[in-house]
Protein backbone atom coordinates (compact mmCIF):
# COMPACT_ATOMS: atom_id res chain seq x y z
CA UNK A 1 0.00 0.00 0.00
CA UNK A 2 2.93 2.21 0.97
CA UNK A 3 4.26 2.00 -2.99
CA UNK A 4 0.82 2.68 -4.44
CA UNK A 5 0.53 5.77 -2.53
CA UNK A 6 4.01 6.90 -3.18
CA UNK A 7 3.02 6.54 -6.70
CA UNK A 8 -0.01 8.37 -6.66
CA UNK A 9 1.62 10.91 -4.69
CA UNK A 10 4.20 11.53 -7.84
CA UNK A 11 1.67 11.39 -10.50
CA UNK A 12 -0.09 14.32 -8.65
CA UNK A 13 2.81 16.25 -8.57
CA UNK A 14 4.66 16.21 -11.78
CA UNK A 15 0.89 16.30 -13.32
CA UNK A 16 1.45 19.95 -11.30
CA UNK A 17 4.59 20.35 -12.89
CA UNK A 18 3.13 19.66 -16.47
CA UNK A 19 0.50 22.18 -16.28
CA UNK A 20 3.26 24.82 -15.39
CA UNK A 21 5.78 24.13 -17.47
CA UNK A 22 3.51 23.90 -20.68
CA UNK A 23 4.94 26.20 -23.44
CA UNK A 24 3.62 27.49 -26.62
CA UNK A 25 4.95 26.45 -30.02
CA UNK A 26 6.61 29.34 -32.20
CA UNK A 27 4.99 30.08 -35.74
CA UNK A 28 7.41 27.97 -37.94
CA UNK A 29 5.61 26.16 -40.63
CA UNK A 30 6.73 23.69 -43.25
CA UNK A 31 7.49 26.36 -45.55
CA UNK A 32 9.03 29.48 -43.31
CA UNK A 33 11.13 26.75 -41.66
CA UNK A 34 14.86 27.62 -40.90
CA UNK A 35 16.48 24.82 -43.20
CA UNK A 36 19.17 22.09 -41.69
CA UNK A 37 21.48 20.23 -43.96
CA UNK A 38 21.99 17.37 -42.12
CA UNK A 39 18.95 16.30 -40.16
CA UNK A 40 19.13 12.54 -37.48
CA UNK A 41 16.07 11.23 -36.50
CA UNK A 42 16.32 8.49 -33.61
CA UNK A 43 13.17 6.72 -32.06
CA UNK A 44 11.12 3.92 -32.21
CA UNK A 45 8.75 2.12 -34.69
CA UNK A 46 6.59 5.24 -34.41
CA UNK A 47 9.35 7.15 -36.33
CA UNK A 48 10.33 3.83 -38.01
CA UNK A 49 6.71 4.58 -40.20
CA UNK A 50 5.43 0.89 -38.87
CA UNK A 51 2.34 0.65 -40.62
CA UNK A 52 2.30 3.13 -43.28
CA UNK A 53 2.18 1.54 -47.35
CA UNK A 54 5.69 2.01 -47.50
CA UNK A 55 6.85 0.61 -44.68
CA UNK A 56 4.79 -2.71 -45.50
CA UNK A 57 6.23 -3.04 -48.71
CA UNK A 58 8.81 -4.46 -47.33
CA UNK A 59 7.04 -7.60 -46.06
CA UNK A 60 8.33 -7.78 -42.84
CA UNK A 61 7.51 -7.03 -39.11
CA UNK A 62 10.39 -5.13 -38.56
CA UNK A 63 11.88 -2.51 -40.73
CA UNK A 64 14.95 -0.26 -39.27
CA UNK A 65 16.69 2.69 -40.64
CA UNK A 66 14.94 3.44 -43.80
CA UNK A 67 13.31 6.17 -45.47
CA UNK A 68 9.72 5.86 -44.95
CA UNK A 69 8.04 7.69 -47.38
CA UNK A 70 4.73 9.63 -45.33
CA UNK A 71 6.33 9.23 -42.03
CA UNK A 72 6.34 12.36 -40.02
CA UNK A 73 10.60 12.19 -40.37
CA UNK A 74 10.31 12.13 -43.55
CA UNK A 75 7.96 14.66 -43.90
CA UNK A 76 10.09 17.34 -41.39
CA UNK A 77 13.08 15.93 -43.42
CA UNK A 78 11.90 17.73 -46.89
CA UNK A 79 10.39 20.80 -44.95
CA UNK A 80 13.78 21.60 -43.30
CA UNK A 81 15.46 21.06 -46.79
CA UNK A 82 17.61 18.74 -45.61
CA UNK A 83 20.41 17.56 -47.76
CA UNK A 84 20.77 14.69 -45.95
CA UNK A 85 18.66 13.15 -44.17
CA UNK A 86 19.46 9.71 -41.99
CA UNK A 87 16.47 7.52 -40.00
CA UNK A 88 17.58 5.71 -37.27
CA UNK A 89 14.52 4.99 -35.73
CA UNK A 90 14.05 0.99 -34.76
CA UNK A 91 10.80 -0.97 -33.76
CA UNK A 92 11.01 -2.15 -29.92
CA UNK A 93 13.58 0.80 -28.57
CA UNK A 94 12.94 2.07 -25.54
CA UNK A 95 14.51 5.07 -23.94
CA UNK A 96 17.52 2.48 -22.42
CA UNK A 97 18.42 0.92 -26.06
CA UNK A 98 18.80 4.48 -27.48
CA UNK A 99 21.07 5.23 -24.32
CA UNK A 100 23.21 2.42 -24.81
CA UNK A 101 23.91 3.19 -28.57
CA UNK A 102 25.31 7.02 -27.32
CA UNK A 103 27.03 5.47 -23.87
CA UNK A 104 29.24 3.33 -23.79
CA UNK A 105 29.64 2.74 -20.68
CA UNK A 106 26.26 0.99 -20.24
CA UNK A 107 25.27 -1.82 -21.92
CA UNK A 108 21.45 -1.79 -20.80
CA UNK A 109 19.34 -4.09 -18.15
CA UNK A 110 18.06 -7.54 -18.56
CA UNK A 111 15.38 -6.28 -21.26
CA UNK A 112 17.77 -4.84 -23.29
CA UNK A 113 20.40 -8.58 -22.94
CA UNK A 114 17.81 -10.86 -22.92
CA UNK A 115 14.27 -10.12 -23.69
CA UNK A 116 14.08 -7.50 -26.20
CA UNK A 117 14.08 -9.63 -29.40
CA UNK A 118 11.13 -11.96 -27.22
CA UNK A 119 9.16 -8.92 -26.09
CA UNK A 120 9.18 -6.76 -29.27
CA UNK A 121 9.56 -9.36 -31.82
CA UNK A 122 12.59 -7.96 -33.28
CA UNK A 123 15.64 -9.72 -34.68
CA UNK A 124 18.33 -8.04 -32.63
CA UNK A 125 19.54 -7.91 -28.55
CA UNK A 126 21.66 -6.26 -26.70
CA UNK A 127 25.16 -7.55 -28.30
CA UNK A 128 23.76 -6.48 -31.87
CA UNK A 129 22.64 -3.28 -30.06
CA UNK A 130 26.13 -2.35 -29.38
CA UNK A 131 27.57 -3.22 -32.43
CA UNK A 132 25.44 0.24 -33.90
CA UNK A 133 27.09 2.70 -31.43
CA UNK A 134 29.87 4.21 -34.34
CA UNK A 135 27.09 4.49 -36.72
CA UNK A 136 24.55 6.25 -33.87
CA UNK A 137 27.19 8.22 -32.74
CA UNK A 138 29.17 9.50 -35.85
CA UNK A 139 25.44 10.17 -37.30
CA UNK A 140 24.54 12.52 -34.17
CA UNK A 141 28.14 14.15 -34.74
CA UNK A 142 27.46 15.90 -38.23
CA UNK A 143 23.62 16.28 -37.57
CA UNK A 144 22.44 20.18 -37.72
CA UNK A 145 18.72 18.94 -36.49
CA UNK A 146 18.15 15.45 -33.97
CA UNK A 147 14.69 14.12 -33.68
CA UNK A 148 13.92 12.05 -30.50
CA UNK A 149 11.14 10.21 -30.41
CA UNK A 150 10.70 7.63 -27.21
CA UNK A 151 9.00 6.58 -24.35
CA UNK A 152 5.92 4.51 -25.59
CA UNK A 153 7.85 1.02 -25.32
CA UNK A 154 9.34 2.28 -21.72
CA UNK A 155 6.19 1.32 -20.50
CA UNK A 156 4.72 -1.70 -22.34
CA UNK A 157 8.15 -3.67 -22.27
CA UNK A 158 8.94 -3.74 -18.08
CA UNK A 159 4.94 -5.01 -18.05
CA UNK A 160 5.51 -7.67 -20.66
CA UNK A 161 8.66 -8.72 -18.89
CA UNK A 162 6.74 -8.85 -15.79
CA UNK A 163 3.96 -10.96 -17.28
CA UNK A 164 7.08 -13.22 -18.61
CA UNK A 165 8.63 -13.61 -15.08
CA UNK A 166 5.11 -14.27 -13.42
CA UNK A 167 4.39 -16.81 -15.94
CA UNK A 168 7.53 -18.60 -15.67
CA UNK A 169 7.16 -18.46 -11.73
CA UNK A 170 3.72 -19.08 -11.29
CA UNK A 171 2.01 -21.30 -14.24
CA UNK A 172 -1.34 -21.63 -11.49
CA UNK A 173 -2.21 -18.23 -12.97
CA UNK A 174 -3.52 -19.96 -15.66
CA UNK A 175 -6.70 -21.43 -13.38
CA UNK A 176 -7.99 -18.32 -13.74
CA UNK A 177 -8.49 -17.56 -17.23
CA UNK A 178 -11.76 -19.31 -17.33
CA UNK A 179 -13.01 -16.59 -14.91
CA UNK A 180 -12.10 -14.02 -17.53
CA UNK A 181 -13.17 -16.01 -20.45
CA UNK A 182 -16.95 -15.83 -18.92
CA UNK A 183 -16.63 -12.29 -18.19
CA UNK A 184 -15.55 -11.24 -21.71
CA UNK A 185 -18.30 -13.80 -23.11
CA UNK A 186 -20.08 -10.25 -22.06
CA UNK A 187 -18.78 -8.41 -24.40
CA UNK A 188 -19.53 -10.91 -27.51
CA UNK A 189 -17.20 -10.49 -30.67
CA UNK A 190 -14.94 -8.11 -29.11
CA UNK A 191 -14.35 -10.79 -25.89
CA UNK A 192 -13.52 -13.21 -28.55
CA UNK A 193 -11.02 -11.11 -29.87
CA UNK A 194 -9.41 -10.17 -26.80
CA UNK A 195 -9.85 -14.01 -25.74
CA UNK A 196 -7.71 -14.94 -28.31
CA UNK A 197 -5.09 -12.43 -28.40
CA UNK A 198 -4.33 -13.46 -24.49
CA UNK A 199 -1.02 -14.48 -23.87
CA UNK A 200 1.23 -14.38 -21.36
CA UNK A 201 0.19 -10.72 -20.69
CA UNK A 202 -2.96 -11.73 -20.80
CA UNK A 203 -2.43 -14.30 -17.85
CA UNK A 204 -1.02 -11.09 -15.69
CA UNK A 205 -4.27 -9.05 -15.77
CA UNK A 206 -6.11 -12.46 -14.70
CA UNK A 207 -3.79 -12.89 -11.55
CA UNK A 208 -5.47 -11.55 -8.21
CA UNK A 209 -1.99 -9.95 -7.32
CA UNK A 210 -2.10 -7.14 -10.63
CA UNK A 211 -2.39 -3.78 -8.85
CA UNK A 212 0.97 -4.84 -6.42
CA UNK A 213 2.70 -6.03 -9.66
CA UNK A 214 1.61 -2.43 -11.38
CA UNK A 215 2.25 -0.29 -8.67
CA UNK A 216 5.71 -2.08 -8.20
CA UNK A 217 6.44 -2.24 -11.93
CA UNK A 218 5.89 1.86 -11.72
CA UNK A 219 8.59 2.25 -9.13
CA UNK A 220 11.09 0.22 -11.15
CA UNK A 221 10.90 1.66 -14.63
CA UNK A 222 10.04 5.34 -14.28
CA UNK A 223 13.58 6.12 -12.21
CA UNK A 224 14.94 4.17 -14.38
CA UNK A 225 13.51 6.10 -17.42
CA UNK A 226 13.84 9.39 -15.69
CA UNK A 227 17.67 8.37 -15.67
CA UNK A 228 18.38 7.09 -19.08
CA UNK A 229 16.34 10.17 -20.77
CA UNK A 230 18.66 12.38 -18.67
CA UNK A 231 22.16 11.05 -19.72
CA UNK A 232 20.85 10.66 -23.16
CA UNK A 233 19.84 13.75 -23.95
CA UNK A 234 23.62 15.06 -22.30
CA UNK A 235 25.31 12.48 -24.31
CA UNK A 236 23.67 13.93 -26.95
CA UNK A 237 24.76 17.40 -26.82
CA UNK A 238 28.27 15.91 -25.65
CA UNK A 239 28.43 14.04 -28.68
CA UNK A 240 27.42 17.33 -30.83
CA UNK A 241 27.28 20.71 -28.60
CA UNK A 242 25.90 22.21 -31.65
CA UNK A 243 23.12 20.43 -32.63
CA UNK A 244 19.60 21.44 -32.38
CA UNK A 245 17.24 18.84 -30.58
CA UNK A 246 13.37 18.52 -30.75
CA UNK A 247 12.07 15.51 -28.81
CA UNK A 248 8.59 14.80 -29.54
CA UNK A 249 6.13 14.28 -26.35
CA UNK A 250 4.76 11.02 -25.54
CA UNK A 251 1.07 10.26 -26.31
CA UNK A 252 -1.40 8.35 -25.14
CA UNK A 253 -2.74 5.63 -27.77
CA UNK A 254 -6.34 5.11 -25.63
CA UNK A 255 -7.78 8.46 -25.09
CA UNK A 256 -10.90 7.45 -26.83
CA UNK A 257 -11.20 3.92 -25.20
CA UNK A 258 -14.06 3.22 -22.46
CA UNK A 259 -14.87 -0.15 -20.62
CA UNK A 260 -17.64 -0.93 -21.35
CA UNK A 261 -17.38 0.58 -25.26
CA UNK A 262 -20.30 2.78 -24.51
CA UNK A 263 -20.04 4.81 -21.69
CA UNK A 264 -17.92 3.32 -19.70
CA UNK A 265 -14.71 4.13 -18.13
CA UNK A 266 -12.15 6.00 -20.11
CA UNK A 267 -8.99 4.38 -20.20
CA UNK A 268 -7.47 7.80 -20.47
CA UNK A 269 -8.47 8.57 -16.86
CA UNK A 270 -6.51 5.49 -16.15
CA UNK A 271 -3.41 5.49 -18.00
CA UNK A 272 -2.84 9.41 -19.05
CA UNK A 273 -0.71 10.21 -15.49
CA UNK A 274 1.90 7.61 -16.40
CA UNK A 275 2.18 9.49 -20.10
CA UNK A 276 2.02 13.07 -18.03
CA UNK A 277 5.30 11.43 -16.07
CA UNK A 278 7.25 10.93 -19.25
CA UNK A 279 6.34 14.49 -20.30
CA UNK A 280 7.08 16.66 -17.50
CA UNK A 281 10.63 14.48 -17.67
CA UNK A 282 11.28 15.88 -21.03
CA UNK A 283 10.09 19.20 -20.99
CA UNK A 284 12.56 20.19 -17.96
CA UNK A 285 15.69 20.14 -21.06
CA UNK A 286 13.76 23.01 -22.43
CA UNK A 287 15.54 25.39 -20.05
CA UNK A 288 18.40 23.21 -19.59
CA UNK A 289 19.40 23.71 -23.45
CA UNK A 290 17.35 27.01 -24.24
CA UNK A 291 17.46 27.85 -27.79
CA UNK A 292 18.74 23.87 -28.81
CA UNK A 293 16.45 21.39 -27.25
CA UNK A 294 12.51 21.88 -27.99
CA UNK A 295 9.74 19.74 -26.59
CA UNK A 296 6.62 19.40 -29.15
CA UNK A 297 3.54 18.49 -28.35
CA UNK A 298 1.62 15.17 -30.09
CA UNK A 299 -0.82 14.37 -27.45
CA UNK A 300 -3.79 14.78 -30.12
CA UNK A 301 -2.21 12.48 -32.79
CA UNK A 302 -4.36 9.81 -34.15
CA UNK A 303 -3.73 6.03 -34.00
CA UNK A 304 -4.84 3.46 -36.21
CA UNK A 305 -6.38 1.33 -33.13
CA UNK A 306 -8.73 3.50 -30.90
CA UNK A 307 -11.34 2.01 -29.30
CA UNK A 308 -12.52 -1.69 -28.71
CA UNK A 309 -14.58 -1.86 -32.30
CA UNK A 310 -11.61 -0.78 -34.19
CA UNK A 311 -9.65 -3.59 -32.23
CA UNK A 312 -12.20 -5.98 -34.29
CA UNK A 313 -10.51 -4.70 -37.91
CA UNK A 314 -7.26 -5.98 -37.64
CA UNK A 315 -5.88 -5.99 -33.93
CA UNK A 316 -3.87 -3.37 -31.56
CA UNK A 317 -2.03 -1.28 -33.50
CA UNK A 318 -1.14 2.09 -31.45
CA UNK A 319 1.24 3.87 -34.50
CA UNK A 320 -0.29 6.80 -36.31
CA UNK A 321 -2.24 6.77 -38.93
CA UNK A 322 -0.93 9.16 -42.23
CA UNK A 323 -2.86 11.47 -40.94
CA UNK A 324 -1.24 11.54 -37.66
CA UNK A 325 2.07 11.45 -39.35
CA UNK A 326 1.09 14.92 -40.74
CA UNK A 327 0.10 15.88 -37.23
CA UNK A 328 3.61 15.38 -35.48
CA UNK A 329 5.17 16.94 -38.70
CA UNK A 330 3.65 19.66 -38.03
CA UNK A 331 4.11 19.89 -34.29
CA UNK A 332 7.71 19.15 -34.59
CA UNK A 333 8.14 21.90 -36.98
CA UNK A 334 5.69 24.54 -34.91
CA UNK A 335 8.40 24.43 -32.11
CA UNK A 336 11.62 24.95 -34.53
CA UNK A 337 12.45 28.68 -35.52
CA UNK A 338 11.77 30.43 -38.75
CA UNK A 339 14.55 31.04 -40.95
CA UNK A 340 15.72 31.48 -45.05
CA UNK A 341 14.62 29.34 -47.75
CA UNK A 342 16.46 28.04 -50.34
CA UNK A 343 14.41 29.28 -53.71
CA UNK A 344 15.45 26.22 -55.61
CA UNK A 345 16.13 23.29 -53.30
CA UNK A 346 15.37 20.08 -54.70
CA UNK A 347 14.83 16.55 -52.64
CA UNK A 348 18.50 15.54 -53.06
CA UNK A 349 18.79 11.37 -55.20
CA UNK A 350 18.22 8.65 -52.47
CA UNK A 351 20.04 4.95 -53.38
CA UNK A 352 17.51 2.56 -54.38
CA UNK A 353 16.43 0.91 -51.48
CA UNK A 354 16.19 -2.95 -51.26
CA UNK A 355 12.41 -4.19 -51.59
CA UNK A 356 13.81 -7.67 -50.98
CA UNK A 357 10.65 -9.27 -48.70
CA UNK A 358 10.76 -11.72 -46.16
CA UNK A 359 10.64 -15.60 -46.80
CA UNK A 360 8.67 -17.34 -43.89
CA UNK A 361 6.02 -19.76 -43.38
CA UNK A 362 2.42 -19.17 -43.41
CA UNK A 363 -0.88 -20.78 -43.53
CA UNK A 364 -0.37 -21.90 -47.53
CA UNK A 365 3.15 -22.81 -47.02
CA UNK A 366 6.63 -21.02 -47.61
CA UNK A 367 6.46 -17.94 -49.12
CA UNK A 368 5.92 -14.27 -48.91
CA UNK A 369 3.21 -12.87 -46.57
CA UNK A 370 1.76 -9.44 -46.05
CA UNK A 371 0.05 -8.97 -42.39
CA UNK A 372 -0.32 -12.53 -42.27
CA UNK A 373 -1.69 -13.09 -45.63
CA UNK A 374 0.13 -14.64 -48.93
CA UNK A 375 1.10 -11.64 -51.33
CA UNK A 376 0.10 -13.95 -54.18
CA UNK A 377 1.18 -10.74 -56.69
CA UNK A 378 4.58 -11.45 -55.72
CA UNK A 379 6.73 -12.98 -58.13
CA UNK A 380 10.32 -12.55 -57.13
CA UNK A 381 13.51 -13.25 -54.48
CA UNK A 382 12.72 -13.41 -51.11
CA UNK A 383 14.99 -13.84 -48.62
CA UNK A 384 14.82 -15.78 -45.12
CA UNK A 385 15.94 -15.27 -41.84
CA UNK A 386 18.85 -16.34 -42.33
CA UNK A 387 19.86 -14.31 -44.92
CA UNK A 388 19.07 -17.27 -47.85
CA UNK A 389 17.92 -16.24 -51.27
CA UNK A 390 14.52 -18.19 -52.55
CA UNK A 391 12.30 -18.01 -55.96
CA UNK A 392 9.02 -17.32 -55.70
CA UNK A 393 6.21 -17.04 -57.65
CA UNK A 394 2.31 -15.70 -56.79
CA UNK A 395 3.70 -15.85 -53.14
CA UNK A 396 4.71 -19.11 -52.68
CA UNK A 397 7.92 -21.08 -52.83
CA UNK A 398 8.78 -22.31 -56.88
CA UNK A 399 10.85 -25.22 -55.13
CA UNK A 400 10.71 -26.67 -58.52
CA UNK A 401 11.93 -24.51 -60.43
CA UNK A 402 15.83 -24.77 -62.16
CA UNK A 403 17.45 -22.30 -64.01
CA UNK A 404 18.21 -18.87 -64.57
CA UNK A 405 15.50 -16.00 -63.13
CA UNK A 406 15.09 -12.14 -63.50
CA UNK A 407 13.98 -10.76 -60.39
CA UNK A 408 14.62 -6.64 -58.32
CA UNK A 409 17.00 -6.29 -61.47
CA UNK A 410 19.24 -9.14 -61.59
CA UNK A 411 19.37 -12.63 -62.71
CA UNK A 412 20.02 -14.82 -60.57
CA UNK A 413 21.16 -18.87 -61.00
CA UNK A 414 18.54 -21.11 -59.31
CA UNK A 415 18.24 -24.90 -58.01
CA UNK A 416 14.99 -26.48 -56.29
CA UNK A 417 13.52 -22.53 -55.99
CA UNK A 418 16.76 -21.50 -54.14
CA UNK A 419 19.34 -18.92 -55.47
CA UNK A 420 22.76 -20.83 -55.16
CA UNK A 421 24.85 -17.69 -53.08
CA UNK A 422 27.55 -20.46 -52.62
CA UNK A 423 28.20 -20.90 -56.48
CA UNK A 424 30.45 -19.01 -58.77
CA UNK A 425 31.75 -19.95 -62.28
CA UNK A 426 29.79 -20.78 -65.33
CA UNK A 427 26.55 -22.38 -66.00
CA UNK A 428 25.18 -22.90 -69.94
CA UNK A 429 22.20 -23.56 -71.59
CA UNK A 430 20.97 -24.39 -75.61
CA UNK A 431 21.62 -20.98 -75.99
CA UNK A 432 23.25 -18.96 -73.37
CA UNK A 433 26.29 -18.74 -71.30
CA UNK A 434 26.34 -17.49 -68.00
CA UNK A 435 28.74 -15.93 -65.83
CA UNK A 436 27.95 -16.06 -62.54
CA UNK A 437 29.39 -14.75 -59.24
CA UNK A 438 27.64 -15.79 -55.57
CA UNK A 439 24.40 -16.87 -57.45
CA UNK A 440 24.24 -13.26 -59.37
CA UNK A 441 24.81 -13.04 -62.97
CA UNK A 442 27.40 -11.13 -63.75
CA UNK A 443 27.47 -11.47 -67.66
CA UNK A 444 25.42 -13.21 -70.40
CA UNK A 445 26.75 -14.44 -74.31
CA UNK A 446 25.49 -16.22 -76.59
CA UNK A 447 26.58 -19.81 -77.55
Amino acid sequence: MKVTKRIVSLLLALVMMLSVLSVVASAATATTVRQYKTYVSIGDSVGAGFSLPDYDKYGTLVVTKKRIEGSWPSIVGDAVQANNFVPLSQPGFRTTELRVLVDNSYEGDRITKELISELAGVPYGGKEIIAQRKEYQDAIKKADLITLECGLNDTWLPLMATAHDIEDANPLTEQYLPDVYEYLNDFGSIGDVIKNGMNTTGLIFAAPQVPLILADQMGTWIPRYIRDYDILVKKIFELNPKATVVATSCYNPFTEWTIPEENGIAILMLLQPMYDILNVVKQQYVSQYPGQYFLADINDVKVRTNSFSSLQQGGFDPHPTAAGHKYIAKQVLGVLPTGKRQANWKRPATKPQSTTPLFSKGSAGWGVYVNGSLDTSYHGIAKSGSGKLYYVKGGLWAKDFNGIASANGKKYYIKAGRVQSDFSGTVKTKTKVYTIKNGVVTSTKDR
